[in-house]
């Protein structure tokens, strides 16, 4: 995806523009079950905008909640979230209906006791969230321009199993944010690879703040083991 400069966007989270020929998958599952698949116009921390065919259904759910996202970007890990319709445009001569959402975190339980558990089962591996902060973002940095580019041949099956070594390289931090922030984390860190070694001072602070959220919930988690308010996962006889 392509990230808007910010010496033109003014939102609160950058937005991303997906390539054509590299379209997350996305479905949208509301509060009777019905599901439906959205094309994806652009997309942020916060939500996204999205376009669909199936206009009668959207007009007649203006503002309900959406009970799941689904979005499988290529090459990555699915991720799962709730959201609201906060904005319908219907263009009729089209045939398609445009529609502004915004991300919320789920509610449903399975889907949250799923995230934690894969949180507190993570291997407690001595990397970058082991460290003092300011040592952490030095560490990062240099993992990023030690990591394999996997972006010079980006759909050739050398370059997918190099993204997919890569992301696993910094599933200590990913594996700690919540589900609907993992997509934003995976996005800057493509953005920064694709600019090393000079990064842009904005996408680097962005890429260090979502961070910083994944090494300190990696942290207090296990602080908490410590003080044995969560057992750590044992290995079975």
């Amino acid at each position: 995806m392509k990230r808007r400069s910010k010496n033109i966007e003014r939102r609160k989270h950058p937005r991303f523009f997906p390539d054509k020929n590299n379209q997350p998958q996305v479905s949208f599952i509301f509060e009777d079950d019905a599901e439906i698949s959205v094309e994806v116009v652009n997309i942020s921390r916060g939500g996204m905008l999205a376009s669909t065919q199936q206009m009668e259904h959207f007009l007649e759910i203006d503002r309900q909640k959406i009970k799941l996202i689904k979005i499988v970007p290529p090459n990555r890990p699915p991720f799962r979230c709730a959201g609201k319709l906060l904005r319908l445009h219907p263009i009729r001569e089209d045939k398609t209906c445009y529609c502004a959402v915004e991300f919320t975190k789920l509610t449903d339980e399975d889907f949250s006791e799923s995230t934690s558990a894969t949180a507190e089962s993570t291997p407690q591996n001595k990397t970058a969230v082991d460290l003092p902060l300011e040592q952490s973002e030095v560490e990062l940095l240099q993992r990023i321009d030690s990591a394999a580019n996997y972006l010079e041949q980006p759909h050739s099956e050398k370059a997918t199993q190099l993204r997919q070594q890569v992301y696993e390289s910094f599933s200590d931090i990913a594996d700690h944010l919540p589900v609907e922030d993992k997509w934003l984390f995976f996005e800057l860190l493509d953005e920064m690879i694709s600019h090393r070694p000079l990064y842009p001072v904005e996408l680097k602070a962005d890429f260090l703040k979502i961070s910083r959220q994944g090494i300190k919930a990696r942290q207090a988690l296990g602080a908490r083991q410590r003080l044995g308010l969560i057992k750590k996962p044992t290995k079975p006889d």
